[in-house]
């Protein structure tokens, strides 16, 4: 059962949001076959437009003067950590938040990550900065 909505962690239509994920792309539509517009790094911030009624997974957004759409898992209300950790969480890609299911219609929404508590890693342990270099997961901002 998901938790419920919170007003504290909402945005409205209009307001801003962080892409969270590496080389989000901003979609011409939702259409699997769509052009794309533009790739995101994160922790850029964009102005978000609303979710697609016919699939609320997929929101629209304004980036750099174009609107397009991109998938929700790649949103976030907070400012995406890019400290180095072992492994970011998977739900909330280590947020700490992830997209409420249970919000108004003209609301994006996010609630407490249940799968690392809400602090975003799963994995405390100290990184072996060769293997991290290796694995290709840098990012530079």
């Amino acid at each position: 059962m998901p938790s419920p909505y919170d007003p504290r962690h909402a945005v409205k239509v209009g307001g801003s949001l962080y892409i969270k994920s590496k080389n989000t792309r901003l979609m011409a539509d939702i259409a699997p076959t769509a052009d794309v517009l533009a790739i995101i790094q994160p922790p850029t911030l964009v102005t978000w437009l609303g979710a697609v009624p016919a699939d609320r997974r997929w929101h629209r957004i304004r980036h750099g003067g174009r609107v397009g759409y991109v998938f929700h898992s790649n949103l976030a209300s907070t400012r995406p950590s890019m400290q180095l950790s072992v492994q970011d969480c998977g739900p909330c890609g280590g947020t700490g938040a992830v997209m409420s299911t249970t919000a108004p219609p003209n609301v994006c929404a996010f609630e407490p990550c249940r799968a690392c508590g809400g602090d975003g890693r799963v994995d405390r342990r100290k990184i072996d900065p060769k293997g991290f270099v290796a694995s290709g997961t840098a990012w530079k901002g």
